[in-house]
């Protein structure tokens, strides 16, 4: 946050020269909005931010169409934690004037800030429209389309920083990582040999080509850029670190869990080893080897380590140990009694052994901790419903999650599903009609709008449904029982 707020105070100290003063009118009139917005600037030099908001507001008083004047006071409400009055007045300065880049650049930064990527994206894009070359912005889009998997349209993005500014090794390292996700490798290997003529240094460049030219069976080549990554840095833990990491990302497992055992043989008390290779067998399905790796990430702290107890618990779950599994949440829980997390996977748990009573008291704890966790009010709503128990509190609750994610397919089933079980079945279609037009791939939402088809004798339509729910998911046994007695009764009444 701090870090934040230095960078806003910086954009705001930067719109003295880039707003300036509207006009070389004459200071001494204190009735002129020009005098209040000099007084402002000259309060924001000195970091006095409540004396230059005091003297922007008298200056709109007497002119309330200056874009300047508005873009100074919602920088400066900005940098004081008034976020949605400063988003007010950079809005009102866009009005007036359209081509204000300072404003949608200081707009972008903050929806940035508040995590709202869409709105981020566009005012970067109006930058950009203002100030093509602005590598501020350039970098942003980029980055902003990397973290959406939308590649393809971030490699035009870098490609136009590298004519911005062409000494960036970071931008060609970044366009050869998206060339390795797309499978393009001799686009890949172009820039990390240009990353690598800027930045001699940089071991993940030599890693990356390492580990390509061993994909295309050039195992000489590869051994020459494991070497030089080892020469650049003799202590090699962090280059076994990094090279399995490498590994993992392009879905070598088993090269992967090669490295972190080289790794932890050197540093047998590396937390983070212990970490990533237990989640390596857990995402393998190796239940016991990461039983075996987890139990010693415990072990390495004196007071434990919530999240190792996490995934430790998590592989007792997949080896089929409950009471192993509930006494690692218990004890993350202990470590972190702040956290939802150990609650919720408690609460799955008991739920998954029938225990239903301590899944709702684990996930009302997860309630407690966290009211916006919309998961946990979802997770008792539809449990409620599909026993048919509590349906009122059950259709309140998912209504609760909606609140909190009104487009979240998977919990609009739930309240379908929940109003099917009260008997309110127009209601239920609606609601799981819609969500099967957002989660047009789920099995169990094609179950229920096949159930409730069938509720409202549309039998050909709940065939269907049911159908397209197998083919998703071929090991729904009671599915297929449906489909049977179904297409058993149209034939007894042909």
């Amino acid at each position: 946050m701090q870090k934040y707020k230095s960078l806003i105070l910086l954009s705001c100290a930067a719109l003295i020269l880039v707003t300036g003063v509207a006009g070389p009118r004459a200071f001494a009139d204190n009735a002129n909005p020009y005098f209040h917005y000099a007084l402002g600037l000259i309060h924001d030099i000195y970091g006095r931010r409540d004396d230059a908001i005091d003297e922007y507001r008298k200056a709109l008083e007497y002119d309330r169409d200056s874009p300047s004047i508005h873009t100074r006071l919602g920088a400066d409400y900005i940098s004081s934690g008034r976020m949605d009055e400063g988003i007010l007045e950079l809005k009102a300065a866009i009005g007036l004037d359209s081509g204000n880049a300072a404003a949608h650049l200081i707009l972008a930064r903050l929806y940035l800030h508040l995590k709202k990527y869409e709105e981020s994206e566009l005012e970067y894009k109006e930058v950009l429209k203002l100030s093509p070359g602005s590598i501020e912005a350039l970098i942003f889009l980029a980055d902003f389309y990397v973290l959406s998997e939308r590649y393809e349209e971030a490699i035009p993005v870098y490609e136009r920083i590298i004519e911005e500014k062409k000494d960036m090794p970071s931008v060609y390292f970044n366009l050869a990582t998206i060339y390795i996700r797309l499978n393009r490798y001799d686009d890949a290997v172009v820039y990390l040999d240009k990353t690598l003529e800027l930045e001699p240094g940089n071991i993940e460049a030599h890693l990356y080509k390492g580990v390509l030219h061993e994909l295309k069976g050039e195992d000489e080549k590869a051994e020459g850029e494991y070497k030089k990554s080892f020469e650049l840095k003799p202590l090699a833990a962090g280059v076994y670190h990094r090279l399995a990491q490498i590994y993992y990302e392009m879905k070598m497992a088993d090269k992967a869990i090669e490295q972190y055992r080289q790794l932890l043989q050197i540093e047998p008390m590396n937390l983070a080893g212990y970490r990533e290779l237990g989640s390596i067998y857990l995402e393998e399905n190796r239940y016991q080897e990461a039983v075996e790796v987890l139990e010693k990430a415990v072990k390495l702290k004196d007071t434990g380590d919530a999240y190792s107890y996490m995934l430790l618990g998590t592989a007792y779950e997949g080896a089929d140990r409950k009471e192993d599994a509930i006494s690692s949440y218990e004890a993350a829980s202990r470590i972190n009694p702040e956290d939802d997390a150990p609650h919720f996977y408690l609460g799955a748990l008991y739920e998954k052994v029938n225990d239903k009573k301590k899944a709702v008291e684990e996930l009302k704890k997860v309630i407690q901790l966290n009211p916006l966790n919309a998961n946990a009010y979802n997770y008792i709503g539809y449990m409620w419903a599909e026993d048919g128990e509590n349906l009122d509190e059950a259709i309140e609750l998912i209504k609760k999650a909606l609140e909190i994610e009104p487009d979240n397919g998977a919990y609009i089933d739930s309240l379908g599903w929940a109003f099917y079980k009260k008997g309110m079945v127009d209601e239920a279609l609606v609601q799981i009609e819609k969500a099967a037009n957002l989660l047009k791939d789920d099995p169990v939402v094609r179950d229920h709008l096949g159930d409730i088809y069938s509720k409202k004798g549309l039998i050909e339509k709940a065939l269907k449904e049911w159908e397209r729910s197998l083919e998703i998911d071929s090991k729904q046994e009671k599915v297929r029982e449906k489909i049977k007695s179904r297409k058993g009764d149209i034939h007894k009444n042909e």
